[in-house]
Formats: C-alpha cells, sequence, structure tokens
C-alpha cells in the first residue's frame, strides 16, 4: 500500500524569529564584538614623561585597547599629561671677554724683547699711572720737590718707517695733583702765595695752585695735554704741531730711542709681538714716576 507524503508549511512565526536571529550574528567571539566602556586609547605615547591623559579612556569593557606603547621619558615627569621637560638644555655660557670684563688685558705690560717697529701703530689709550716726587729745581721756588699722583693716557698713532724716520701723532692727556710744603713758598727770601707760582718751564702750563690749610703749603693741580712725545712731558711741548711731530729713531738692544726735530731724545723699552707693540717709557719725568706701559696694535 503506498502512502503520499505529506507537505507541511513552515510556521509563519517561526520564519521571523529565526531571520531576527540571523541578523543579531554571533556571540561566541568577544573580540568581534563592540566595546561599551569607552574609546580604546590612541593617545598613551609620551615623549616627554608620563602621561595620564590617555589610561582614562583606554580601558574598554569588551575591547582591548590599541594605544600607542608609552616610551621612555626623556626630560623629566610631566604630571597628568601635562607639557613634557625637556630636562632644562643648559646652553653654554657666552664666557668672559677676551682679556677680562672691563677691557685692561689690552694693557698688559710686556717684558722688553725688540722686534721689528716698522708700521703704522695705533695706541689703545692703557692708563699711565704717575706717583713719586716732581722735580720742581727748575722752578725757582723754595722747594726742589713735590709729591704728586695722577694718571695719563697716550692717544693716536705713531709711524715708523725703514729709513729710520717717525711720526708722533699721539696725544699724552691726564692730570694730575702736586702737594707743596710751607717751605716751597720761599722764594728768594720772601714768601709766595699759592695762586703766584707758575711751572711753565717744567712744561706744565695752566697749573692752579690754592693754600692748603693743614700743611700750611700748597695745592696744586696740574692738567696735562701735550702732541707728540708720547708720555714724555717736555718743556717745548707748545711749540708741537698738533699733526704731530717727526724724527729720527734707532731700536736696538730692546730699546727704542726717538729724537724730535727740536732734539729732545726719549729713552723707551719696547717689545714687538705679532700685531702689538709695547712700549714704556725709560727716560724719567719731571712730573713724576711713569708706571704702564703704551700699548699700540698695527694697523
Amino acid at each position: 500500500m503506498m502512502h503520499r507524503a505529506r507537505y507541511v508549511a513552515p510556521n509563519t512565526r517561526a520564519m521571523l524569529l529565526t531571520s531576527l536571529l540571523a541578523a543579531c550574528g554571533s556571540y561566541d567571539n568577544p573580540s568581534k564584538g563592540n566595546a561599551t566602556g569607552g574609546a580604546p586609547s590612541t593617545g598613551g605615547a609620551s615623549t616627554g614623561g608620563s602621561a595620564t591623559g590617555g589610561a582614562t579612556g583606554g580601558t574598554a569593557t569588551g575591547g582591548a585597547p590599541t594605544g600607542g606603547v608609552m616610551s621612555t621619558p626623556t626630560g623629566g615627569t610631566a604630571p597628568n599629561g601635562g607639557q613634557p621637560s625637556n630636562g632644562g638644555s643648559g646652553g653654554g655660557g657666552e664666557g668672559g671677554t677676551s682679556g677680562g670684563a672691563d677691557g685692561k688685558g689690552a694693557c698688559a705690560d710686556a717684558a722688553a724683547c725688540g722686534g721689528d717697529p716698522v708700521g703704522t701703530w695705533m695706541s689703545q689709550s692703557c692708563e699711565i699711572t704717575i706717583s713719586g716726587k716732581s722735580d720742581l729745581a727748575a722752578v725757582g721756588i723754595g722747594c726742589r720737590e713735590a709729591d704728586v699722583t695722577g694718571s695719563i693716557t697716550v692717544t693716536g698713532g705713531f709711524t715708523v718707517t725703514a729709513d729710520g724716520m717717525y711720526v708722533d701723532a699721539t696725544t699724552t692727556k691726564g692730570s694730575a695733583t702736586m702737594e707743596l710744603e710751607k717751605a716751597c713758598l720761599e722764594v728768594s727770601g720772601f714768601g709766595a702765595t699759592c695762586d703766584r707760582l707758575g711751572f711753565e718751564t717744567i712744561g706744565l702750563p695752566g697749573t692752579l695752585c690754592v693754600d692748603n690749610a693743614q700743611t700750611m703749603g700748597c695745592t696744586c693741580t696740574v692738567p696735562i695735554e701735550q702732541p707728540g712725545n708720547m708720555a714724555w712731558i717736555v718743556l717745548a711741548s707748545s711749540m708741537n704741531p698738533p699733526e704731530g711731530i717727526k724724527g729720527t729713531y734707532m731700536a736696538a738692544d730692546n730699546k727704542l730711542v726717538t729724537t724730535t726735530e727740536f732734539g729732545d731724545a726719549t729713552e723707551y723699552s719696547y717689545c714687538v709681538a705679532g700685531d702689538t707693540m709695547t712700549v714704556t717709557p725709560i727716560t724719567p719725568s719731571n712730573v713724576g714716576t711713569f708706571t704702564g706701559p703704551i700699548v699700540f696694535k698695527k694697523q
């Protein structure tokens, strides 16, 4: 006996439920699901220090954070994700100025060494101190010397040529103070007053003297301004032309001797080293003892 097959039509509700379940996907692999606790941290990398700003949002429920690996801090700890420290780069110091901050290194004295003085030289305006005693014998007053203090500088140029000639276009300028004792006011048996004393005979015109109540003598202010004859005060300085004086020179045995066209000879020790010539007066001055070099730079 033959049986007929039965066809059972699918239930409409069952088909609808099956479709909905297929649309929801599989829940077997949690790594394929969407994180519900927050977006993975992508800003965890820090080049300047420990950064905490990316950590709070980096933990995702249902998904591993994908933020970068924290790098080793290179400059210090930057709290709470702040600006990283650069480690305080210490710039190199500028260092001291050559020759000293006050510039006096250029005026250092040098031992006499001689050398070739030929060339055009420019003075570096170094200070030369005046001390000791002024020689007043030629003044004709009641004393032959007086205590003196002061300073001068030599400015301008000095040119030496290979034919044995030179041009001294320097200017020696400064001031000094002489203290004259009471005996200095005795002149040929008569008493003089401080304001009547003159010192032109030793090359110091313009000197002004006033009474000194303590010593009963005089305090004299000496202005010094002389063209030529660098650092050596001469009686005929008022005759020196402002553009400089000419003369002859001799260089031997570490000494430089200049002789002006007026016949005034002055001796200096000197040393030429590279582009620097250091000159120090040897010939005594009526004004006092001069201490310090004249330093020239070659032009």
